[in-house]
């Protein structure tokens, strides 16, 4: 921890850490995650270059002479190259003194605030970016929880600044035009769920159920100009990555979907595409059975509306239900919802269904719901697609939507204009589908090959099963014979 370096001797620093711990637990039900040693060295660095005075010794957890100010904080974030119309380095120092009771930003006040904003629960980390964004709109931020009003342009900050974050890091083209889209999708969903202008604990209920991984972006900056170049315990990019181009996820799609797990952190690869490979169930189910990892279904109607789920288990071809409590619904066009499982019985802990074969079960690919009625049904017939708005596995909600907020549909059909699936699990599950498929392969040319000449040595054999060949070939030869004589 940060205090192992300290002049207060190893019982002291015992004593301060247990009591960083107490303090914070006040605020968190689950317990904040130490720095380990070479974090603390990134701590201390960053502390002296926040300072901007190079020649300071290294701060002590007690120190109070050094202090970071808004002036240098800020400095520093605009020397990184994050561009904002807004002073995110004075608000982001404000965020980190609003418990500090002297009001200054000393190392001990400094450490604590970079651990809620890196180690501490999905909660507080929202409640981190709430803080920020009030300050970015000039308010003031009072001690303990956020519970002022969010404004319609606030409530769109919220869901808009994660993107303005990652372009320090230069992630995607007009960012502020996505940043826009992603935020008017999100905001939505949030309005919605909570009305207009709500109370910023109801907004957390909300995005700790909706967009818990919202802040990921605050995270990531976080770390990376105040824990410095020491290794991450959880290294990852605060969103996923298309690796080959989509025709129906847009950047702010996928921002979307990145705020919904961390497990969407990582490299999508395309496993299929049905402009390329075909608009049906069997090439479907070829270019997922195999794959071991998660993956993303995403279907766009003739209508253009656009939905999906998240499966987080690899799909079994056997005609059953299976998968886990990860895995989720969502709609992303034209409105943006997330359905998790609703765990109301665990009788109905049906997730994933897949089945090509079994004449005894309807074939197709399907996510909730019951065999007689799945929530989301890709059929055999790719005519035959479904989207309910209720089930016992997941939440209940439409998947298909009208511009205007309602359901579109009363029976849940919906005729299927394009589908696509990424695969999540990264190299080792690709790897492990081509495996399989070449064991398959192997398999079917050795079941195609007939040892005809072991096949033909048994004359049972030649007359059960191949009279009517040989019995004529017989009579050729029969005849041959016979001219042959009379020649």
């Amino acid at each position: 921890t940060a205090s192992r370096h300290t002049a207060a001797g190893p019982s002291r620093q015992r004593r301060v850490c247990s009591s960083m711990g107490q303090s914070s637990a006040k605020h968190e039900p689950d317990s904040i995650h130490p720095f380990t040693v070479a974090e603390t060295a990134g701590l201390r660095a960053s502390f002296l270059r926040l300072l901007g005075t190079p020649s300071a010794k290294p701060p002590t957890l007690h120190d109070r002479k050094h202090c970071v100010t808004q002036a240098t904080m800020q400095a520093a974030l605009t020397a990184s190259g994050l561009k904002s119309e807004r002073p995110l380095g004075a608000a982001l120092w404000r965020v980190f003194v609003r418990d500090v009771e002297t009001g200054k930003l000393h190392f001990e006040a400094f450490v604590q605030a970079v651990q809620r904003c890196t180690r501490s629960s999905a909660v507080a980390k929202l409640r981190e970016l709430s803080c920020l964004v009030h300050a970015l709109c000039g308010h003031e931020l009072p001690k303990g929880r956020p519970n002022w009003t969010l404004s319609h342009a606030e409530l769109g900050m919220l869901f808009a600044l994660p993107l303005v974050l990652l372009s320090a890091a230069g992630p995607a083209d007009d960012v502020d035009a996505v940043s826009q889209r992603a935020a008017q999708l999100l905001r939505a969903d949030a309005e919605r769920s909570c009305g207009a202008n709500p109370r910023a604990g109801a907004w957390l209920e909300w995005a700790q159920q909706a967009v818990p991984s919202l802040p990921a972006a605050l995270t990531a900056l976080v770390a990376r100009h105040c824990i410095g170049d020491a290794p991450l315990r959880a290294p990852h990019t605060p969103m996923g990555r298309l690796r080959s181009s989509s025709r129906l996820l847009a950047p702010e799609h996928v921002f979307c979907l990145s705020c919904a797990s961390e497990a969407l952190h990582c490299d999508w690869h395309l496993l299929y595409d049905s402009a390329e490979h075909g608009l049906s169930f069997n090439r479907l189910a070829h270019h997922v059975v195999g794959y071991k990892g998660p993956t993303l279904l995403v279907v766009r109607s003739t209508v253009g509306q656009v939905l999906g789920g998240y499966a987080s288990t690899e799909w079994q071809d056997d005609a059953d239900f299976g998968g886990a409590a990860t895995s989720f619904l969502f709609s992303l066009a034209p409105q943006w919802h997330v359905y998790r499982a609703s765990g109301l019985s665990a009788a109905q802990e049906n997730y994933m269904f897949l089945n090509r074969a079994s004449k005894a079960r309807p074939c197709g690919l399907g996510m909730g719901g019951s065999m007689e009625l799945p929530r989301l049904w890709i059929g055999e017939s790719i005519d035959d697609c479904r989207a309910s708005h209720i089930d016992l596995t997941f939440e209940m909600g439409p998947l298909l939507w009208t511009p205007e907020g309602s359901s579109a549909s009363e029976d849940g059909k919906f005729a299927t204009e394009a589908m696509e699936v990424w695969g999540l699990g990264g190299a080792s599950a690709a790897a492990a589908q081509a495996s399989s498929r070449q064991e398959d392969a192997r398999i079917r040319e050795r079941m195609r090959k007939v040892n005809k000449a072991a096949f033909l040595d048994n004359d049972f054999d030649k007359e059960m099963m191949l009279g009517k060949l040989y019995g004529h070939r017989g009579q050729v030869d029969g005849r041959a014979r016979e001219d042959e004589a009379g020649e």
